[in-house]
């Protein structure tokens, strides 16, 4: 019943998940439909990234929490894992996908990706005595063709998924257990 709940969930965070990365890139990565600000395509990214998705993985782990402790006793094991395997799976899964378009299909994204972050980074050195300094080294030849799709991100990325959903997975079981942990008296 658990595995099943974990396999279910993982799909429908994956989904979830490349319909956000669909949604971003179409809505955002061109200034055709929204017109918000020259950086809106790693705006729209970081937000999607650090608070819709992140998001929605939290309140799919406290729903798969709350649905499978009132029909079965659970351990905090489990109750962890119940919380914990989806948004793994889900999150190795998008990233590998993310990773196949991007590098076979739409390398230009990342690369656009990429530059809206350096010029946005240079803009926030404008005001400062450092700006030729941090100019050089962020427009120099090194920095602006650099492969930020590789396997170091990769691997980055997959901890930072791993890191993400193993905090979660503790913090509901912790909160399940707290729940139900009898009172002394």
């Amino acid at each position: 019943m658990v595995k099943q709940v974990i396999i279910k969930s993982s799909l429908i965070l994956f989904l979830i998940t490349m319909l956000i990365f669909g949604i971003v890139q179409i809505l955002f990565r061109t200034q055709e439909y929204f017109q918000i600000s020259d950086f809106q395509y790693l705006l729209a990214t970081s937000v999607s990234n650090a608070f819709i998705i992140t998001s929605i993985y939290a309140i799919v782990a406290a729903y798969n929490m709350l649905t499978q402790t009132k029909k079965q006793q659970l351990s905090f094991f489990k109750v962890f894992g119940l919380c914990f395997s989806p948004g793994v799976i889900a999150g190795f899964l998008s990233l590998a996908v993310i990773f196949l378009i991007f590098n076979n299909y739409f390398p230009e994204g990342v690369e656009q990706l990429k530059n809206e972050y350096l010029d946005y980074s240079l803009l926030q050195y404008k005001n400062e005595a450092s700006y030729e300094e941090a100019a050089k080294i962020i427009n120099s030849d090194a920095v602006r063709n650099t492969n930020i799709l590789n396997s170091r991100t990769f691997i980055l990325a997959s901890l930072i998924i791993v890191f993400f959903n193993f905090s979660l997975g503790l913090m509901m079981a912790f909160l399940w257990k707290v729940k139900t942990t009898p009172t002394k008296r």
